[in-house]
């Protein structure tokens, strides 16, 4: 490349855009040629001896972003970029292993659809168990009713973690769960009748507009005085057993905690464990948990992790392959 056309690739590729080949010439003389070689960040600290884009200069070059000048690892070795502390090199960029869903723990272990990383955990929203590879409710799920793995029976759907033949009242079981056939819009009248597109489901009939006194919500024509699914508002949901009266929720099913938003049996349920509401599978580095008793009970530790306190409430605390004496 002739050297004019590498000076006018310098100076389109300085991170400002502002110097002209005139200004890097006078700015940088003899010293820009050379610079033609550099990454653009490099080339314009040379020039203008700052880095762009807020990044860190270190030993005459600028780190790449995200990355910190570390003090040189020997007397006479030199300064270098590298992450900054707490931080590891995955896949060229530094991320926090304890929080980044596509390296959580480990580079390159990534987190399933609808998980977070919290302290190097996979783990999924509150109240809900990672089942299968997915994120499901253990209180209404058919196919994970209770605990992972635990599906109803054909005709039955899946109330406060039990499989059960009786829906709340106004509800029928249509493919393993409650609905209210008066109003839901793919299953209006009847289980599997679909409303068509623009029309909703009043008083079990597909219709085009709601009749006065209820709402459409979303397709279902309801009264938001008494739908616990849409209690005061299309968004506000009862607990799975609780009623809705006068556009409010109110009480649970006996037996049934509320927590979070779901009447829970606190006593077998994993994800609404105790008096403390507890996830079990929310627990520090615990892959897999059960519920007994309103007791939480580690059943997998995450890799290289021990449970060796017998204390459930803080997972697995010791990194190792075997607890100390």
């Amino acid at each position: 490349m002739r050297l004019d056309d590498r000076l006018d690739t310098l100076a389109r590729g300085l991170a400002s855009g502002g110097m002209s080949r005139r200004d890097v010439l006078r700015a940088g003389g003899a010293a820009v040629i050379g610079a033609a070689a550099m990454t653009p960040g490099d080339a314009w600290a040379a020039v203008t001896g700052r880095c762009p884009g807020h990044r860190v200069k270190c030993n005459g070059s600028c780190c790449p972003k995200g990355e910190v000048c570390l003090a040189p690892k020997h007397k006479s070795g030199k300064h270098r970029c590298g992450c900054p502390a707490h931080k590891t090199r995955c896949s060229g960029a530094c991320v926090s292993l304890t929080s980044d869903p596509h390296h959580c723990g480990h580079c390159g272990t990534r987190c399933a659809s609808g998980q977070s990383c919290v302290h190097g955990v996979c783990t999924c929203p509150a109240g809900q168990t990672m089942c299968s590879g997915a994120c499901v409710s253990l209180t209404s799920d058919s196919a994970h009713c209770g605990a992972c793995g635990t599906a109803c029976p054909s005709g039955q759907a899946c109330v406060a973690g039990h499989c059960t033949t009786q829906c709340p009242a106004g509800e029928t079981i249509c493919a393993g769960a409650c609905v209210t056939l008066a109003s839901d819009p793919q299953h209006c009248g009847a289980c599997g009748t679909v409303c068509p597109s623009g029309s909703v489901c009043a008083n079990g009939t597909c219709t085009s507009q709601c009749p006065s006194g209820q709402t459409n919500c979303g397709g279902a024509c309801v009264d938001l005085s008494s739908n616990p699914a849409h209690c005061g508002s299309c968004t506000t949901a009862c607990p799975s057993g609780a009623t809705c009266s006068g556009g409010t929720c109110s009480g649970c099913p006996a037996g049934t905690t509320l927590c979070g938003g779901v009447c829970a049996d606190t006593s077998t349920d994993a994800a609404h464990c105790g008096s403390g509401c507890v996830n079990c599978n929310s627990l520090p580095f615990v892959t897999q948990a059960h519920c007994a008793s309103g007791t939480c009970v580690i059943d997998r530790c995450a890799p290289n992790w021990l449970d060796c306190n017998g204390n459930p409430l803080d997972g697995c605390e010791y990194l190792g392959t075997v607890c100390p004496a």
